[in-house]
């Protein structure tokens, strides 16, 4: 089975316990207004062009059967709804101002890439974490790398939304050791808004996850004036205290990935907030606290 994968990272350390292999799935159902990743949105291949990086040399022009590039102004423009991602383009630029974003692969070829480092899996509790975009959106692809995965004893984590059928979910929580799960608003209208989808199957989900008796770290992003309120804030501490919550990882919000979003062709959202204040985050843990939140931390 094949799926589409956009990054693969080996040696993480911060997508769950010990180094890990991060792989990164392509597709979200989400729309989140915060998002930084935004080449995981979409479950297709795409191109991304950095016009820092271009050095005009045109030869993208002849080299596109699409006609993808022209000229404006002395610069290229590209028309990132013509692009086929045939790739043609990327092996002529001399300075590396192309890239695609999605390649093909098998389950069984993400394992063996996965596998290169069970030295270091071995040697400090880590192993393989499936990432996104959400990666239970290409779930017969997820569900094939985590039988994979466990037929070669690798530790496995997911990070993914909980915003999925119920029933996959079931039929997937054998396979996954730690759910890194993405706890994002609890006012259903502000999720609605934010993310574009309702969270009370999320809730569901993450209270399945819970009463299966899967381990799970909520991964909790916070933005001044979205969700760091009081009502937010005692909804994280309630999950926090719930039995197989082995702890809450608070996200503050940042805008390392805005830049991605010309580069693919694609309109940011404009939130109105800038990268948080570490202090401003040391804060939000003290209030998490007091309302009994238990293992707060900043990610």
């Amino acid at each position: 089975m094949e799926g589409i994968v956009f990054d693969i990272q080996r040696f993480g350390l911060h997508d769950g316990p010990g180094a890990r292999t991060v792989v990164f799935l392509k597709g979200c159902p989400l729309s989140c207004k915060w998002c930084s990743n935004p080449e995981s949105i979409s479950k297709y291949p795409q191109l991304s062009y950095s016009a820092e990086k271009c050095n005009d040399s045109e030869k993208c022009f002849s080299t596109c059967p699409e006609n993808v590039f022209s000229n404006y102004f002395w610069k290229a423009r590209v028309d990132f709804d013509a692009c086929k991602t045939c790739g043609k383009c990327i092996e002529s630029c001399p300075t590396a101002a192309l890239k695609i974003y999605g390649y093909s692969i098998s389950g069984k070829e993400v394992i063996d890439i996965v596998k290169r480092d069970l030295e270091f899996y071995n040697n400090t509790g880590g192993g393989l974490t499936l990432s996104g975009g959400e990666p239970l959106f290409q779930f017969d692809f997820a569900l094939d790398i985590l039988k994979h995965a466990k037929t070669e004893n690798l530790h496995t984590c997911i990070e993914t939304s909980g915003f999925v059928k119920a029933g996959m979910l079931k039929q997937i929580m054998p396979y996954v050791d730690l759910f890194l799960f993405d706890y994002k608003l609890t006012n259903d209208t502000q999720h609605q808004y934010y993310t574009g989808v309702s969270n009370k199957e999320i809730r569901k989900n993450l209270n399945m996850i819970l009463d299966a008796g899967k381990p799970v770290i909520l991964r909790c992003i916070l933005i001044p004036g979205v969700n760091d309120y009081k009502e937010h804030f005692k909804a994280i501490a309630h999950w926090s205290k719930r039995k197989n919550t082995e702890g809450v990882e608070l996200m503050p919000y940042h805008e390392y990935g805005k830049h991605k979003y010309k580069q693919l062709g694609m309109e940011a959202f404009e939130l109105g907030v800038k990268t948080t204040d570490r202090k401003l985050a040391e804060i939000w843990v003290e209030e998490i606290k007091k309302y009994g939140g238990k293992n707060i931390k900043l990610g």
